[in-house]
């Protein structure tokens, strides 16, 4: 059994069609996206999906995962890429942006997430860490950007801090709580 889509195909005319036309969506992406307005953000949206669908298979037939596991990391890339990145920010999903994992996993997360705990935030984590393993793969963004980014996605422990300081919260304290968002550098610069 299994999910045909963690595995390229026997033919190699569709994977080249498949590569194309997800390597058009990159291009397009990265070169077209300007977003001034509601039209451009749901039109990024949607050039997402085929994206994503392309990680998910490299999941599979580069990195060896199950479709299972595969199929939750891509799930928390695309709430990563689509109502983080390109929703709540407006901002191009193909690049990486030092901080933006950061405020992601410590502060938007636990704020748009009802019941958020460790366990779904380290599936988010490792996700976005494939995520960015996958754009260096397919040169949308360079070797330092990918460490940095790991180094954002590694800091568990970090994460597990700001929910349970999250989870605490009364009174005034949510805007100090807000203020204390901070980057692994900047906290290993200290």
């Amino acid at each position: 059994g299994g999910d045909s889509r963690c595995t390229r195909s026997q033919n190699p005319l569709i994977n080249l069609v498949r590569y194309w036309i997800i390597m058009e969506s990159v291009v397009r992406l990265q070169s077209v996206f300007t977003p001034q307005s509601t039209e451009d953000v749901i039109r990024v949206d949607g050039l997402c999906g085929p994206i994503i669908e392309q990680f998910f298979d490299w999941m599979g037939s580069s990195r060896g995962y199950e479709p299972e596991q595969a199929s939750r990391y891509a799930y928390a890339v695309d709430y990563y890429v689509r109502d983080y990145l390109v929703d709540a920010l407006i901002e191009n999903p193909l690049n990486y942006i030092p901080g933006r994992i950061t405020a992601f996993a410590g502060s938007w997360y636990l704020q748009k997430t009802m019941e958020p705990n460790r366990e779904q935030i380290e599936t988010h984590l490792a996700g976005i860490r494939l995520w960015y393993e996958y754009l260096l793969n397919e040169s949308c963004i360079s070797a330092e950007s990918l460490v940095k980014a790991k180094q954002e996605c590694d800091d568990i422990e970090y994460y597990a801090t700001r929910l349970e300081s999250f989870m605490a919260l009364a009174g005034e304290g949510f805007t100090l709580w807000l203020t204390s968002l901070r980057p692994v550098w900047e906290r290993e610069n200290r």
